[in-house]
């Protein structure tokens, strides 16, 4: 009898810690916030995908629409929540751990239109995964561990305008992932290990405004694809292997900044809406051909493989306001340009290997403010009425040259009576030769130096400066006709 009763009492026991234990996990209540969502819940904890089935959320709600998940740790978003809150729009549960998206998830997420899963441990995403959530418009993967991505996995988000999937470790992307997308307007993968775009990868998008695919391994990416997204406004590919880009009529702003770009092709036609072009850190030695970009407001050709520029391509760019040109191999530049352009600003010539150079060049530019040209092998620079042909005239970085002494009190002389700074803060020579800490030398010591190298630079350049003579020689025709007042 004593042994039934113990018995009975430890079966009792157990189903008491059960029941206790169940209480524990069911107590899911959420918290009520006044600022941001209709229903927070916090400290929930999933550990199996049978736990998540029995989850227990309260009653169904028709009324709060956006919930929300902190501080929880769940294996996979339970579906109940949808069960719960039949009419949620906005869900965020970005860092509770979710490692996956089970099938059925949101087969009652009818209404959701924004859905926020980043900061998660997510690593896959099937075939029609988000089935059910058919009105969503702004979808956040990013930052979890997303690897493969079967083709149909956005299948039944025609309404998805945004879908975020930056920071994971997608290295392909199926053919036709994005083909049910009709209203995808941006698009974000960078921050992956992508090589390879095909050919028909975005041509269904037509909505889609921007896109981002840099820091990314693609080596093969044919653009011409983009022709047809005549809404496609800015494209970042930074930061990949391409050696080539395609500028198409409707881009705005085009982020090709170190890749091992040598060539830059362009839609047919001449009009052109492109307002921004960073091409920096790339392979790129020719750069006559972007005188179509007529609306450009800012050009970044920096750390490339230039060795001569005629700024007659520059002539029709209206809005112009800075060029970077610095850290290429610039020994000589022309200016072609035979009316004055009054928007540009900035002029950034450092880091080049200009040995003299006439400010003269420039005086088609009268608004400029800032031109850079430190850290050339400048000897000297001829500088005249600064305050007549550059009023506004505010700094002119003259910094890590190889001056010679008297050329370089000449030229700070005649600074600092135009009232503009000569140097950019770095003036820490401490040679015997300096001026104002600027390092110079007396002429003699290296003049004959330069001469040498400046003929065999001479040479090995010649044949590329022919060519960019003959290109130049068509261009300065077409701006002449059009600048140059016809006789009567």
């Amino acid at each position: 009898m004593a042994a039934s009763f113990w018995y009975l009492s430890l079966i009792g026991l157990c189903v008491l810690v059960q029941i206790v234990d169940c209480r524990r996990e069911i107590k899911s209540n959420c918290t009520l916030t006044a600022n941001y969502y209709d229903c927070l819940f916090r400290d929930v904890i999933i550990r199996s995908e049978s736990e998540a089935d029995s989850i227990f959320f309260g009653e169904q709600n028709f009324n709060d629409t956006s919930i929300a998940f902190r501080d929880c740790s769940m294996v996979v978003l339970p579906k109940k929540v949808f069960e719960t809150f039949p009419a949620i729009q906005y869900l965020s549960s970005d860092a509770c751990n979710i490692q996956k998206l089970l099938g059925g998830t949101f087969a009652n997420a009818q209404r959701l239109q924004e859905l926020h899963l980043y900061n998660n441990k997510i690593s896959k995403l099937n075939n029609f995964v988000f089935n059910g959530a058919l009105q969503l418009e702004i979808l956040s993967l990013y930052n979890n561990t997303i690897k493969y991505l079967e083709e149909h996995a956005f299948d039944g988000l025609g309404r998805l305008r945004q879908l975020y999937m930056d920071d994971n470790m997608i290295e392909k992307l199926p053919e036709s992932l994005f083909s049910g997308l009709e209203e995808l307007q941006i698009l974000e993968l960078q921050n992956n290990k992508i090589k390879e775009i095909t050919d028909d990868q975005f041509i269904l998008c037509s909505m889609l405004r921007e896109l981002n695919l840099s820091t990314n391994m693609i080596n093969t990416f044919n653009m011409t694809q983009l022709v047809g997204l005549n809404k496609l406004e800015i494209l970042d590919i930074g930061k990949n292997y391409l050696d080539e880009v395609f500028v198409t009529k409707y881009l705005r702003t085009l982020n090709a900044q170190e890749n091992q770009v040598s060539r830059i092709l362009m839609d047919q036609g001449d009009f052109f809406q492109l307002t921004h072009l960073n091409l920096s850190r790339n392979n790129i030695a020719n750069i006559n051909n972007i005188f179509k970009f007529r609306n450009l407001i800012e050009l970044d050709v920096s750390y490339n493989e230039l060795i001569t520029l005629d700024f007659v391509i520059f002539a029709f760019m209206k809005n112009l306001k800075v060029i970077k040109l610095n850290n290429n191999h610039l020994w000589i530049i022309d200016n072609g340009i035979p009316a004055p352009a009054k928007s540009l600003r900035t002029l950034n010539l450092a880091q080049n290997k200009f040995l003299f150079i006439d400010l003269a060049v420039f005086d088609t530019f009268p608004a400029l403010e800032n031109i850079y040209l430190h850290g050339n092998e400048l000897i000297d620079m001829r500088i005249e009425d600064v305050e007549q042909n550059f009023p506004y005239l505010a700094l002119v970085s003259t910094d890590n040259n190889d001056w010679d002494c008297i050329n370089l009190m000449n030229i700070v002389t005649t600074l600092e009576r135009a009232y503009v700074k000569w140097s950019t803060g770095n003036r820490n020579c401490t040679k015997p030769e300096q001026h104002k800490f600027i390092c110079c030398t007396s002429t003699e010591h290296h003049l004959r130096e330069k001469i040498v190298r400046l003929t065999k630079e001479i040479y090995k350049s010649r044949k590329m400066i022919k060519q960019l003579i003959m290109e130049n020689a068509e261009l300065r025709t077409e701006v002449e006709t059009q600048f140059l007042p016809t006789a009567d």
